[in-house]
């Protein structure tokens, strides 16, 4: 007899899909878990820019991100480690200052 499982909501029944797949991905070492941040201010509080600086590069296609839920309620997400590509192809090289020298002579 197979030992009973139990759904996501606690009833008896096949786990989903996902929930399995999340549990072996959790339980290999060899598999790093990818972090999600949860909407505009979790990305604004680990960078230090803004809500509306951050949605404008989601808007301008800069920034991956997700939305789910429908509508205008839906929440958007974005994953940590596409926020820290981004911020990394922003990188400048050691020793300039990012900014173009300018002739005035």
């Amino acid at each position: 007899m197979h030992p009973s499982t139990h759904t996501e909501n606690g009833r008896p029944g096949k786990a989903s899909r996902s929930a399995s797949y999340a549990s072996q991905q959790s339980d290999n070492p060899m598999v790093p878990e990818e972090q999600i941040l949860d909407g505009l201010p979790s990305a604004s509080a680990m960078t230090g820019m803004t809500p509306a600086y951050i949605r404008s590069l989601i808007s301008a296609g800069e920034l991956p991100a997700y939305k789910l839920g429908g509508g205008h309620t839906g929440r958007i997400r974005i994953k940590r480690g596409d926020l820290l590509a981004w911020i990394e192809s922003k990188r400048i090289p050691a020793g300039t200052t990012g900014t173009r020298n300018h002739n005035t002579a």
